[in-house]
């Protein structure tokens, strides 16, 4: 004789409340996990959100463990700005507003001071006229240069008149010959040649000492 025991099996199903006035604050999260626990343990998870119509379940949960039946309870995941409370396996979330602070009063502002009205300007000074400026005088035009005379031209030589030929008077010959007026005209011109020569040396040394 065979004997078959089907062990015997539960189902955990829940389903989750939202109370916050259809999100008014607009901080309902998009969903939230509902955990499963066997005798205190957790064993399983799910995730929840409204495609779910905000409804779980657990299925062929075990009913016995070595001879005694397992107690199963459901938590969930903390959800910010919400508190949650369990009812059996239905799951409420309450909407915690925050209470804004009271606003700080602000001191009393100050009142300025009365700007000071600045003095009556000082009126300038009437400016003085300059003096009417001295006519220079009229330059004085300079007297016509002298014109320098004309330079004189040395004389030829005293020209020589040839002496009569006396006949019969005898000349002794030497070796001085007679001056004539060629050779004073001669001299003259070398003169004057020095004369220039040391009037263009002076005028170069003075233009190298400068």
């Amino acid at each position: 004789v065979t004997n078959n025991h089907t062990p015997a099996t539960v189902k955990v199903s829940g389903t989750k409340t939202w109370n916050d006035n259809n999100n008014q604050d607009g901080v309902r999260p998009s969903s939230i996990t509902v955990n499963l626990l066997a005798n205190g343990q957790q064993v399983a998870s799910k995730t929840v959100s409204a495609s779910d119509n905000w409804q779980y379940s657990f299925d062929n949960l075990a009913a016995y463990a070595n001879g005694q039946k397992i107690t199963y309870t459901v938590t969930e995941n903390a959800v910010a700005g919400y508190t949650s409370t369990v009812d059996g396996y239905n799951i409420t979330n309450t909407h915690n507003p925050t209470t804004p602070k009271k606003p700080q009063v602000p001191n009393n502002p100050t009142k300025p001071k009365k700007p000071q009205v600045p003095n009556n300007p000082t009126k300038p000074k009437k400016p003085q006229v300059p003096n009417n400026p001295t006519k220079p005088k009229k330059p004085q035009v300079p007297n016509n240069p002298t014109k320098p005379k004309k330079p004189q031209v040395p004389n030829n030589g005293n020209k020589v008149t040839p002496k009569a030929y006396t006949q019969g008077k005898t000349y002794e010959k030497t070796g001085k010959l007679p001056q004539t007026g060629n050779e004073s005209s001669i001299g003259m011109m070398l003169i004057g040649l020095v004369t220039l020569l040391l009037s263009l040396g002076l005028v170069v040394i003075n233009r190298f000492t400068i």
